[in-house]
């Protein structure tokens, strides 16, 4: 029923909240935080967004935010989740739309992070050396599977039991591979490898 909208007007960037059905608006913000990416929530309408925040003091936030024409006011306030001074380079709803898992990359040290929808219980699953380039949700929310790049033409494609965050490493390789996604009734997961000049799709249970 909505679209989100960001554009730059003016040395500022301007959010919004559209309703489709007839043409209505709120703004999120007017200042000069640099929105990076946005995500709707799977189950309602809460956006979670990336910033960046400009000044002299730079660092980098996760906010959550609706559209809520019940205000009847034209500006939409946000709530800050998770503020950090290391760059946050990946961001995901799970598919229940309870946590949002993210990335925090710091000086020579990647950490893997899930939190509630409300910023409560903060966890660090995982910690490495080096940097994390995928992260999936499998549907029934018990696994987190991460692609990692680490070096030297190595990639490593692990997941973690949400349930007792114990690390299962599932294949190492020395050739690029991608686009992981879960199936529907988290048996399989699907990647695909790059091997010569093909593409070739991959399942593993």
């Amino acid at each position: 029923q909505w679209l989100y909208i960001k554009y730059i007007t003016q040395g500022w960037w301007d959010n919004y909240f559209y309703r489709i059905s007839d043409g209505y608006t709120q703004t999120l913000r007017f200042n000069n935080t640099y929105t990076v990416t946005a995500n709707w929530s799977p189950h309602d309408t809460l956006l979670a967004y990336r910033t960046e925040l400009i000044g002299d003091d730079d660092h980098f936030a996760i906010d959550v935010t609706f559209p809520d024409p019940s205000m009847n006011s034209p500006v939409i306030n946000a709530q800050r989740l998770f503020v950090s001074d290391d760059f946050i380079s990946i961001f995901k709803w799970s598919p229940d739309g309870q946590w949002i898992a993210f990335t925090n990359a710091g000086l020579g040290d990647y950490g893997l992070f899930r939190m509630r929808r409300d910023g409560g219980d903060l966890q660090r699953l995982y910690r490495n050396s080096v940097p994390i380039s995928q992260v999936v949700w499998s549907p029934d929310v018990k696994w987190c599977t991460c692609l990692q790049f680490a070096g030297d033409d190595l990639f490593t494609l692990y997941q973690l039991d949400l349930d007792d965050n114990s690390l299962h490493i599932l294949g190492d390789y020395r050739v690029p591979y991608k686009l992981l996604s879960w199936s529907p009734d988290s048996q399989w997961l699907i990647y695909v490898i790059q091997e010569g000049d093909d593409n070739v799709v991959y399942r593993m249970h």
